[in-house]
């Protein structure tokens, strides 16, 4: 950022770093905002700012234009250099954990991440605070494990290592963050962005007229400054490129005007990036800036401009205009094009955004990308049939260890572009629809088959990116697609056979590169239709006697285990094999090659019975003798938690439900057991009921029911899911849904405050603990990352409503016990009622008072509420009374309303709710019944509405406004049309006590209730 701005967002920021829970979660800080907003600048600024302190452990930004940025995979080695250069603790631990386990460097992210991060930081859990920044995660290309893990295992650092991840709020980001992170906006508008973007014009444009005295004095003029302000919507983005735009030019008044004029002005950014190119390119240009965009737009790593110049010569032999030329006119909007040995990518992704999708397709510029990936694919054949050949660096011995091998003699023998047609050429092929590809495409790709396969997989090896062979299986696929004449069958079969060379010699061909010839090639089948095409290719003087003539069935053997192994699974998509052994150990290996993943996964003390993983293979469980089941990193083997105990007898089988929320297990011990899926916490009691011992369990695909099997003799049909609860010591006082509907929050006399999962009602954590006396209220913030919850210690307190994190301390003022609270509609205002007499309201985010007590009522204040549009705040009190109050200001509205003494309520009023639209209030009272009333004059709407036959206790809208819920002391639920107040059904009985408290889901499609029970219930929000 530049100097003096985003302050109010980096003072925030820095609070929260220095906010460090002793307890609980540390919940990541995820800042999030469109593109364009200043993600990355925020970013940058904390870098710097932490790194002066001596604070900054890592600095990571995803780029998906940059190799090594574009996916998690080199991601952990940064960080781990990061903090052993600030530690000395953790620099013992990293080097530890490399001469424990040298294959570490190469290692799959998620076991880096374990061996290289999380232990390290556990073993210097304490000292000052240490920022951890992932910048950009949306330009993290296969980030959905990278996502799970950072969702997972985050919380679980400890609390002094704060770590900041930014990005847009895509879907797929939203989902997992918002569980597990602290969610910040970054606003692109308000009072200080605005300010913000004018200081940004200011000091850039003022130094464009230094630099040009030409220009008249005074230039730009405030009001071109204000004009330009506005027209940068708050997109600092714009404001940027305007800046380089009128920066690039040699006359900057004339762009400036042209920046400001109506038709670009007020049209976003897609209109500025039209303008500038209208600027720099002709219609001579206009060809060959597509062609040489094209390619960048899309290429799996940036390229110099002479790399992009020679693969762009395989099927254009001389655009009009010469790359190096062509991106010197971009210089405002590319970065790299000064030399030709540079990379060159965008300068922000909303430039690609802008030439690619689908939306711009009118646009002159629009570039189809699926076009140019096939003249990319083209070019990489053809420069592969022209630049590969036997021992392409030139190597003296044929025995030589690539490790001997130079960086400088590889690039000497292998340029740039053949690099990369090596690495990537495949991937564009493929990329491609077997039934739509060229003829010209298919004739290199066949003669690189027929002539190259070898040397490609030599230059792999040397390039040391040999596992890029095996998508020689997916090119199978797709050649098989292809109309099937003669030749392509044979190079179906070619290319099949090759498939199984990379997969049986790579460790020989990894270890040097012409031992393809002198060893691989040498115990090839002899009947291959590979070892027929390249037989000549072999460079030894041995012969194989009474050698293998075609490849056998067995692709590997897979050793490792010490006893007999009692299963095997495979992950869903294939990449990973899990085995289950009599040696107490499970065993990950890659799905493909067989190659073991890491050591075998200890922690079982008897034989290993059964293994399986999630649906989403993320998770692995194992079931064994030793009675416990326990929970592995699908990807890694990395243990989840300790062993989950429970079962009296061995486990038997394991199973997850469809969507990997639960996980059952069946034992010796003649029962089945329901696990959290993700967390291994135990799910109710044991299902009891076999009389043997239970040897299987399988979920229905609905994951509505659960079988399972028994020596007994008989299958058993199980829910699937628990109704209740489970989890407070004492009785549950409140619940609440979080606006949409993922979390649900409850209340307990136990002192506590439980989250769990909205829709399978899984627990989330452990309690939350802070209150040092029973909690009798809890109420979320309308975006759901707030949860509040009231005590009978006098105190409010406030949460991280995804995590449970305790924000701040607790709210002092009130002089007794604090029933109810309740957030106002934009989240700023939080009220409270308390058995002092008084309701209080404060700052919903801070936890700031606001004014003072609101007084008026003479005995203890129940319940309070505000109206959709926050304007009305409705207290409920045992003087029998409801009063009204200005939401935004407490000032006292009227007198109390009339009515309750009689015909109205005939004893104290518990629980008022406004209808979502304003219009009705509803009440609950001590004398048995519900009362609607008109929700802004406080006049009676009918009788009383009658059915419990004890204290009804709390009342809830449904967020249409068409059902009302009540709850009782008589141990019932009722649902009421919430226009009319008549009857819905009959009373919904489960709960065995008190029924404290209701709340509607946001689709008003569940019913939650709590309980004196100790259990929570999830009820049909329509009909019960």
């Amino acid at each position: 950022c530049l100097e003096n701005t985003r302050a109010s967002v980096l003072d925030d920021i820095t609070r929260w770093v220095h906010s460090v829970p002793e307890r609980g979660p540390n919940t990541p800080f995820f800042l999030s905002g469109g593109a364009g907003t200043g993600k990355s600048s925020v970013a940058n600024s904390l870098a710097a700012q932490y790194h002066g302190l001596g604070s900054l452990g890592s600095a990571f930004c995803f780029d998906r234009a940059v190799a090594g940025r574009n996916t998690p995979d080199g991601l952990f080695q940064s960080v781990a250099r990061g903090l052993a250069a600030r530690d000395p603790i953790i620099r013992e631990a990293i080097v530890a954990a490399l001469k424990q386990d040298p294959d570490l460097s190469s290692a799959d992210f998620t076991r880096q991440f374990a061996s290289l991060v999380r232990d390290p930081c556990h073993k210097a859990a304490t000292g000052n605070p240490i920022v951890l920044i992932f910048d950009a995660l949306d330009e993290c290309g296969d980030r959905k494990k990278l996502l799970n893990l950072f969702s997972r295992e985050l919380p679980k650092l400890p609390p002094r290592f704060r770590v900041i991840l930014t990005g847009r709020p895509l879907p797929d980001i939203l989902a997992l963050l918002r569980v597990s992170a602290l969610e910040y906006p970054l606003s692109h508008d308000g009072v200080e962005v605005t300010s913000d973007i004018s200081t940004l014009f200011t000091q850039r444009l003022h130094a464009v007229a230094a630099e040009n005295p030409e220009l008249p004095e005074g230039w730009p003029v405030p009001s071109m400054l204000q004009a330009l302000v506005h027209s940068a919507g708050g997109l600092f983005i714009w404001a940027k490129t305007a800046c380089d735009f009128v920066e690039s030019s040699l006359d900057p008044e004339r762009q400036l005007q042209k920046v400001l004029s109506a038709e670009y002005a007020s049209q976003g950014i897609d209109a500025l990036y039209t303008l500038a190119l209208q600027d720099v390119i002709t219609a001579e240009a206009h060809g060959s800036f597509k062609v040489f965009l094209g390619l960048i737009m899309v290429a799996k790593v940036p390229l110099s401009v002479s790399g992009i110049a020679l693969l762009v010569k395989q099927y254009q032999e001389q655009p009009a205009i010469p790359a190096k030329k062509l991106f010197g006119l971009l210089h405002s909007l590319l970065d790299g094009v000064e030399t030709s040995s540079t990379p060159v990518k965008m300068l922000h992704p909303s430039f690609h955004d802008f030439l690619t999708h689908d939306s711009h397709s009118a646009n002159t510029f629009y570039i189809d990308k699926a076009i140019h990936n096939e003249k990319l694919a083209l070019a990489c054949f053809k420069l592969l049939n022209a630049g590969l050949k036997y021992n392409i660096c030139g190597l003296p011995d044929i025995n030589a260890y690539n490790e001997e091998v130079s960086a400088q003699t590889i690039n000497q023998g292998i340029g740039e572009s053949l690099q990369y047609a090596a690495a990537f050429g495949l991937d564009h092929l493929l990329l491609v629809s077997s039934k739509m590809a060229s003829i010209p495409l298919i004739k290199e790709a066949g003669i690189f088959l027929e002539n190259h396969l070898l040397h490609w997989m030599e230059s792999l090896s040397l390039l040391r990116c040999f596992p890029v062979a095996f998508k020689l299986q997916q090119l199978g696929s797709w050649l098989h697609e292809l109309q099937g004449t003669e030749v392509q069958i044979e190079l179906h079969e070619l290319v099949k056979d090759a498939y199984r060379f990379a997969q049986m010699f790579r460790d020989e061909i990894t270890l040097g590169a012409l031992r393809i010839y002198s060893v691989a090639l040498l115990f090839t089948p002899a009947n291959t239709v590979l070892c027929k095409n390249y037989f000549s290719h072999k460079n030894t003087l041995w012969e194989l006697l009474n050698g293998n003539k075609n490849w056998s069935a067995l692709l590997a053997i897979l050793t490792g285990h010490n006893d007999p192994v009692s299963s095997v699974a495979f992950s869903p998509d294939g990449t990973h094999l899990a085995s289950a052994s009599w040696d107490s150990t499970v065993r990950l290996w890659d799905g493909l090659t067989g190659v073991p993943i890491g050591d075998a996964l200890q922690g079982h003390t008897d034989q290993v019975i059964s293994a399986a993983f999630s649906p989403d293979g993320t998770h692995l469980a194992s079931a064994s003798k030793d009675n416990t089941v326990r929970l592995w990193d699908g990807l890694t083997g990395v243990p989840i938690g300790d062993a989950l105990q429970g079962h009296t007898g061995s486990v038997r089988s394991v199973a997850f439900s469809p969507d990997g929320t639960h996980l059952a297990s069946a034992s010796l011990d003649k029962t089945v057991r329901l696990w959290n899926g993700l967390t291994g916490a135990p799910i109710g009691d044991a299902l009891q009921g076999h009389t043997s011992s239970v040897t299987s369990v399988a979920f229905s695909p609905d994951g509505t029911h659960l079988a399972s099997a028994s020596d007994d003799k008989t299958v058993r049909l199980w829910d699937g899911l628990t109704d209740a609860l489970q989890g407070h010591t004492s009785s549950v006082t409140s619940v609440a849904f979080s606006p949409d509907g993922t979390h649900l929050a409850s209340a307990s006399l136990d002192k506590t405050v439980r989250l769990w999962n909205g829709l399978t009602g899984a627990p989330i954590g452990d309690a939350l603990q802070g209150h040092t006396s029973s909690v009798t209220s809890v109420a979320f913030s309308p975006n759901g990352t707030h949860l509040a919850s009231a005590s009978l210690d006098n105190t409010v307190r406030l949460w991280n409503g995804l995590t449970g994190a305790p924000i701040g301390d607790a709210f002092q003022g009130h002089t007794s016990s604090v029933a109810p609270v309740a957030f106002s509609p934009d989240g700023t205002c939080l009220a409270s009622a308390s058995n002092d007499k008084t309701v209080r309201l404060w700052d919903g985010l801070t936890g700031a008072p606001i004014g003072d007590a609101l007084q008026g009522h003479t005995s203890y204040v129940t319940s309070v509420a505000f109206s959709p549009d926050g304007t009305h705040l409705a207290s409920a009190s045992l003087d029998k009374t409801v009063r009204l109050w200005n939401g935004l200001t407490g000032a006292p509205i009227g007198d109390a309303l009339q009515g309750h003494t009689s015909p109205g309520h005939t004893s104290s009023v518990r629980s008022v709710a406004f209808s979502p639209n304003g219009t009705h209030l509803a009440s609950a009272s001590l004398d048995n019944t519900v009362r609607l009333w008109e929700g802004l004059t406080g006049a009676p709407i009918g009788d009383a509405l009658q059915g419990h036959t004890d204290w009804v206790t709390s009342v809830a809208f449904s967020p249409d406004g068409t059902h009302l819920a009540s709850a009782s002391d008589d141990k019932t639920v009722r649902l009421w049309d919430g226009l009319t107040g008549a009857p819905i059904g009959d009373a919904l009985q489960g709960h065995t006590s008190s029924v404290t408290s209701v709340a509607f889901s946001p689709d008003g499609m569940h019913l939650a209730s709590a309980s004196d029970d100790k259990t929570v219930r999830l009820w049909d929000g329509l009909t019960g």
